[in-house]
């Protein structure tokens, strides 16, 4: 599963702490938002009678998601864990925009996931 969804995101703290700069910003800015666009791309259009009936499912894990990975970057000293954190709350916001199927959620999430969220 490439898309950071609560559960499943154990080692992308980590691999934010262990990764060098440019491949923490890579990871943060490219890859975890790919997960997003194979939702779109892929599984809506092979699978959507499963997504329609896993859709509780993940729009539980989201919220839930959402809400601890958002209480944990808020306590995070190291910048690292702290943009690993911040993003999987976003992806779990961009997903819960997806599974909610309709048109501004879609949409949403789509803008969500191509705009840059770090001004730095």
């Amino acid at each position: 599963m490439k898309i950071p969804i609560f559960p499943f995101h154990i080692l992308l703290p980590e691999a934010h702490v262990q990764a060098p700069t440019e491949g923490s910003v890579i990871l943060a800015g490219l890859l975890l938002k790919l997960g997003g666009y194979g939702f779109l791309r892929l599984v809506i259009p092979i699978a959507p009678s499963a997504m329609l009936f896993f859709s509780p499912l993940f729009l539980v894990l989201c919220v839930c998601g959402i809400i601890c990975c958002s209480m944990s970057a808020v306590v995070q000293l190291d910048l690292k864990r702290l943009i690993a954190y911040s993003s999987v709350a976003h992806m779990n916001l961009v997903v819960l925009g997806i599974f909610s199927f309709n048109l501004q959620g879609v949409q949403g999430a789509i803008f969500f996931n191509v705009s840059p969220r770090y001004c730095f």
